[in-house]
């Protein structure tokens, strides 16, 4: 059966070094220096963040490949952790983008509103403005009419004025003149 060490590569084990746990460090050392994989040389290994593995060193000793097992381990992670910490930063600013573009979106819309709030007590305002106009029309109208018709009543008393005192006038004895 093949297993993989990522600090090794593949290791050919047998169901009698499974029981055995410090055979298998140096059978693993063995059967990767053996395997075809690690030794071709058109074979190439490459990190996430495209860095060429260079697979084909000797294994160290079993403590020594453990505490390289584990920094080699931790580093990539670390190395990992720190790109997608620096994508995810990315893409926050990203996101800061269209955040801000909402934000102004939802302070457009509330100004909207705004609006249409002033636009509807306007609305009122000049319902009312246009009530009073009527009421103000009407009694100009109104106005103008009895003012029409005071003069009209004061042309005829004047007229009737006229006939009275010319028809006086025709009543009226002469004087006599003085000799």
């Amino acid at each position: 059966m093949k297993k993989f060490d990522p600090t090794v590569g593949w290791i050919h084990s047998n169901s009698d070094t499974a029981s055995q746990p410090e055979a298998a460090p140096s059978q693993a050392t063995a059967s990767s220096a053996q395997s075809p994989s690690a030794e071709s040389p058109g074979v190439y290994h490459f990190s996430r963040q495209g860095a060429r593995l260079n697979i084909s060193e000797q294994a160290p000793s079993h403590s020594e490949n453990s505490a390289q097992a584990l920094s080699k381990t931790k580093i990539p992670e670390v190395a990992e952790t720190a790109e997608l910490v620096r994508e995810l930063f990315s893409r926050l600013d990203q996101a800061d983008k269209s955040q801000d573009i909402l934000r102004r979106v939802a302070r457009t819309l509330s100004e909207l509103d705004d609006l249409k709030l002033r636009k509807l007590a306007l609305e009122t305002v000049i319902l009312q403005m246009g009530s009073e106009i009527n009421q103000l029309q009407a009694l100009v109208e109104s106005d103008m009419q009895e003012a029409k018709a005071t003069e009209e009543r004061n042309l005829k008393i004047s007229s009737y004025r006229h006939d009275l005192i010319a028809q006086l006038a025709l009543k009226v004895p002469a004087a006599q003149k003085p000799f």
